[in-house]
């Protein structure tokens, strides 16, 4: 399961800064490039800016926030209602797929069930792949 997206200018693996090991896979869909940050730089950072440390903390409580979030998209069991829910939190940015893939759904029970919604006047289909919320 995908605990988080990493997006550009984002981050990824920032756990493992108050962790003597700490065990983070990526992996990238498109062509991008990573910047490592040593964990002594931050460490340090954090303790001489106070406005970087409330920003760093900031940061994390944000990514905990979107993560509950998620797992309670995730925790839906009705397809149709898991898919709704997804649109509305902004989830569906690129393909039905990727939306399917997101929300640990196949992209058949994806496409059903927003064809269900268009169906039930809860979204429209503004052009192939592409829904709005009515």
């Amino acid at each position: 399961m995908t605990l988080h997206r990493a997006t550009s200018g984002g981050y990824f693996a920032e756990a493992s800064i108050f962790s003597n090991v700490y065990h983070c896979d990526a992996i990238c869909n498109e062509a991008g490039s990573v910047q490592k940050i040593a964990k002594t730089s931050i460490v340090a950072m954090m303790q001489s800016d106070p406005a970087f440390s409330e920003g760093f903390t900031r940061l994390m409580a944000f990514q905990v926030q979107a993560y509950r979030a998620h797992i309670e998209i995730l925790a839906i069991r009705s397809a149709k209602e898991r898919v709704l829910a997804a649109v509305q939190a902004g989830y569906f940015t690129a393909t039905v797929t990727e939306l399917a893939t997101r929300i640990n759904l196949t992209r058949e029970a994806c496409y059903r069930s927003l064809r269900e919604l268009c169906d039930n006047k809860r979204l429209v289909q503004t052009a192939r792949g592409q829904y709005e919320l009515l």
